[in-house]
């Protein structure tokens, strides 16, 4: 399942590690801990974890990862939509109008 890397906390734990936080397309969220200096995914990355999303994340390098509840439609919508690139997969190279994944006229 495709995970986009939606935040990155600003500020750091006691521990020096960022806050991450994942949703899926469907709604699915999570959050995971690691230092930015070692870690080398950004902000709008889009990952690619198995049904175990806690153990690949820590495979990864994340640590403490937890299920986040789902996530609102409007969260999906601002993290699966950046500017005029459309990452909705019913969109085929289209500049969608709207969040709603439908190309405009």
């Amino acid at each position: 399942m495709e995970f986009i890397i939606m935040a990155i906390s600003s500020n750091t734990n006691s521990f020096g590690l960022n806050q991450f936080v994942f949703v899926s397309r469907s709604g699915e969220a999570w959050i995971g801990l690691t230092s930015k200096l070692y870690c080398r995914h950004n902000q709008g990355d889009v990952i690619t974890l198995p049904e175990d999303c806690a153990a690949e994340l820590s495979r990864l390098g994340f640590e403490c990862p937890y299920k986040l509840p789902d996530a609102p439609q409007e969260v999906i919508d601002e993290a699966w939509y950046v500017g005029d690139d459309c990452t909705y997969p019913n969109c085929v190279g289209c500049e969608c109008d709207d969040l709603s994944g439908t190309p405009g006229e």
